[in-house]
């Protein structure tokens, strides 16, 4: 089959999105499919052709290139003033838009959709893939099969549109209807829509005329990783590491109470580190005097260059999140290594934690708890799962649809 796939952030700078939508094309090609891909233009990206996959690249808006350009700065004045001066355009552009939101960029729209129907007059394509986040990869989608109407198209929503967040000047209500408006539009045009299963009662409730065409799997983000990268290489000392990967925003994530039990921690062997974008650093300010070397915190790393990063570590952690519809692609990849998992939650029905409990090597702490509790309840668990892993084989048969071979089973059993 060619296909032609859309998505926002991939390689060299890839998003959660990014890296399962990766996991995704690589299945493809390992079973003889051809991909065209078409995702955001960076600094360090070009046009190129490799075995079975074609990579083109489109202008982001200003906001997301400011961010890029920035991240190629070096440390100091202006690399600050870059990032600031993106945050205040972006929050300019969000007010701006709100009679469009969550369409916050035409001209964006417009250059993701035109590239796409270009790559279509110029090669037979029998099924577009378009990804959400972010919006323009489905307006693209949808440009393709209004114009191509025998081209297959299935939209894939890694993120909720109509169940998930909004600019915080909108009420859930209206988030929702917004969402809801593209969301029919984009269903109705849908020869199969894949979703998340965490958003599937949300799906019943609000867009129950389209659940023929809904497709239910999960976060694609399982498959087994190398013996090189899975297994954890040889230290002449004695420490245990924790590593978190992702981004850290508040009003999703908060790490308070993580942070509160690790200040509790009666461990000196105990060494933490924090990789990813992380808008409250401040937060973390007690733990770097308190753990002083004991404590790394880094920004954005390439996705290849975090493989001995976290072939490194002993024990994953994860921050919950606040949004129920919202499940952490990370913790699919966490769980492929097979190693202990902390992950904290401060609502009942996190979406992690139906995945955890079914973990063998998972501890899920209550932000409720006091720190002491939780710190307790770290101190445990660490005694208690020393060289510790799960085989791949076992995650496989527990958690099948968050593989890749799930994806493409779905979508390929009616070709």
């Amino acid at each position: 089959m060619e296909i032609l796939f859309i998505l926002g952030a991939y390689k060299p700078k890839a998003s959660a999105n990014g890296i399962c939508s990766e996991k995704i094309i690589k299945q493809l090609i390992d079973e003889g499919h051809n991909v065209t891909v078409i995702s955001n233009y960076y600094s360090s990206t070009n046009n190129s052709i490799t075995s079975n996959e074609t990579n083109y690249y489109v202008k982001q808006r200003m906001y997301l290139r400011l961010i890029d350009y920035a991240d190629n700065l070096p440390p100091g004045i202006k690399k600050a003033f870059v990032y600031k001066f993106a945050y205040i355009l972006n929050k300019i552009q969000l007010i701006l838009s709100c009679s469009t939101w969550p369409i916050i960029s035409k001209r964006t729209i417009k250059r993701f959709s035109e590239t796409a129907i270009n790559q279509c007059e110029n090669k037979k394509f029998d099924a577009v893939i378009a990804v959400y986040t972010p919006i323009e990869a489905l307006f693209a989608g949808k440009a393709v099969k209004q114009k191509f109407p025998d081209i297959k198209f299935y939209p894939y929503f890694l993120d909720s549109l109509s169940g998930g967040y909004g600019p915080r000047f909108f009420s859930k209500e209206t988030i929702i209807n917004r969402g809801l408006t593209l969301e029919k539009e984009v269903f109705s045009l849908a020869d199969k829509a894949i979703i998340m299963k965490s958003s599937y009662s949300h799906h019943v409730k609000y867009n129950s005329e389209y659940l023929d065409k809904l497709c239910v799997l999960d976060i694609p983000m399982l498959s087994k990783v190398s013996s090189s990268e899975s297994e954890t290489k040889n230290r002449s000392d004695s420490k245990i590491k924790l590593l978190f990967v992702g981004s850290i925003a508040k009003k999703i994530r908060n790490p308070d109470s993580l942070i509160a039990a690790l200040l509790k921690v009666n461990r000196s062997d105990l060494y933490c580190e924090f990789i990813g974008n992380i808008d409250c650093l401040e937060a973390f300010n007690e733990l770097k005097t308190s753990y002083k070397s004991r404590l790394q915190i880094s920004g954005f790393i390439s996705h290849d260059a975090l493989q001995n990063t976290m072939a490194q570590a002993d024990v994953f952690i994860n921050i919950g999140n606040s949004f129920p519809n919202m499940v952490p692609s990370k913790i699919f990849e966490y769980m492929s290594y097979g190693k202990p998992i902390i992950s904290t939650y401060s609502i009942e029905n996190e979406p992690s934690i139906e995945y955890l409990e079914k973990y063998p090597l998972a501890l899920l702490l209550n932000d409720k708890n006091s720190p002491e509790h939780n710190a307790q309840e770290i101190e445990s668990f660490l005694a208690s799962i020393s060289n510790k892993n799960i085989p791949f084989s076992d995650l496989r048969e527990i958690f099948y649809l968050n593989t890749p071979e799930a994806f493409l089973r779905e979508i390929l059993k009616e070709e």
